[in-house]
């Protein structure tokens, strides 16, 4: 009776971790070249006009009651 043989390849590299890699390093420089580009191309709030008057109307300190510290 004649013997079966059977020959299987052990090796499992494929060879796609460098297509791995790029990609990571694509992901990446696309990353820190958008927040670079948001970080210097943010629009800024436009300044006041000369002599405008900004009111600002702050709450009061605590008349006593609980909770109130005084010095």
């Amino acid at each position: 009776m004649a013997d079966t043989i059977i020959e299987r390849n052990t090796s499992t590299d494929t060879g796609d971790t460098g297509g791995w890699a790029v990609a990571v390093i694509i992901l990446l420089a696309v990353v820190v070249i958008g927040g670079l580009y948001f970080y210097y191309h943010r629009g800024a709030a436009p300044a006041a006009p000369a002599g405008t008057n900004i009111n600002v109307t702050l709450p009061g300190g605590t008349t006593g009651g609980t909770g109130a510290t005084t010095p």
